[in-house]
């Protein structure tokens, strides 16, 4: 049978290797698809921490898990203390500070 659906040429190695590719497009694709709602979800969270913990200047930007805390501090400590809060959640890797962020309110 020389056909181009010719089932002696399949061998078991070639089935698993198929199936192996077709999985990791499959991971590949649900990583992709479901990293922009986790996204948002912890910028969301972050920004919530933010009002509950009194730092309405602040404003958290979402990069993947990690937050950036943008904003006019009125201190060094108040933009430390930001930071703090906003990474204090379960769905944030990593927070960090703008670096126009820290003491941008103070006077000199």
């Amino acid at each position: 049978m020389d056909g181009f659906f010719d089932l002696s040429r399949l061998s078991s190695r070639r089935i698993l290797y198929g199936g192996a590719i077709v999985f990791g497009c499959y991971v590949l694709l649900v990583v992709a698809l479901e990293a922009g709602p986790i996204s948002r979800e912890a910028e969301r969270r972050a920004n919530d921490n933010l009002r509950l913990a009194g730092h309405d200047w602040a404003t958290a930007v979402s990069y993947g898990r990690g937050i950036e805390v943008r904003g006019k501090a009125p201190s060094a400590n108040a933009a430390a203390a930001a930071v703090e809060a906003a990474g204090d959640d379960w769905s944030v890797r990593s927070a960090w500070a703008d670096p126009t962020t820290a003491g941008a309110g103070e006077s000199e």
